[in-house]
């Protein structure tokens, strides 16, 4: 069956994109035969041009504590042309936006937290994601926000249309908003945790 599925990749891409398909593919179906004992592995993101939100400050969370990092292998996903690359690259692991690695990842990590919900991180093989669909994990997707959500944007961030794994809040207003309208989320989804960021605020009197 994966043969013949293979085989139909081939009429379908170029000689580069069928090769990197079919490497993902196999080494995903001989880790799920081949179990492995291995650390938890987490991506996070904000914008793939920068850095400086809830991924980051989450990211640097992850990072400062020994205790978390002997669970937890913990990526931050962003474009190396970022000005911010080497300075977080200081902080932890980072992997390239859209790189063979950030590929791999996107199918074996158990969470990507996320401050942007856009293509470029919720369809991480882009034009491969029809390839994968039968080995994507359905609700792994935790999304950070970057800001208070002030309007219904039902439309955009629903269950059918992202299926996010959670959603963190940071009021009761903002998490009965979600729940009330057609997000399609359950109760115990939304999540009432504030933002990563926040606790980075410092009183400066």
């Amino acid at each position: 069956k994966e043969k013949a599925f293979i085989a139909e990749l081939k009429e379908k891409f170029s000689e580069r994109e069928y090769k990197e398909i079919t490497r993902l593919r196999w080494m995903y179906l001989v880790r799920e035969m081949l179990p492995m004992k291995e650390k938890r592995i987490w991506m996070i993101s904000d914008k793939m041009s920068r850095g400086d939100d809830n991924g980051e400050a989450f990211f640097r969370y992850m990072n400062s504590s020994r205790h978390i990092r002997k669970k937890v292998k913990s990526y931050y996903l962003m474009d190396k042309n970022s000005a911010d690359y080497a300075r977080l690259k200081k902080t932890g692991r980072i992997v390239q936006y859209n790189s063979f690695k950030h590929k791999w990842l996107s199918l074996v990590c158990e969470y990507h937290f996320i401050a942007y919900a856009n293509d470029a991180v919720t369809k991480p093989l882009l034009k491969y994601n029809d390839c994968f669909k039968d080995v994507m994990k359905r609700e792994w997707i935790v999304f950070l926000q970057h800001g208070p959500t002030q309007n219904n944007i039902s439309s955009a961030l629903n269950k059918y249309n992202q299926n996010f794994k959670a959603i963190v809040t940071i009021n009761e207003s903002e998490r009965n908003s979600f729940l009330e309208y057609n997000y399609f989320y359950r109760n115990e989804q939304i999540k009432l945790a504030g933002f990563p960021r926040y606790d980075y605020l410092k009183n400066a009197e």
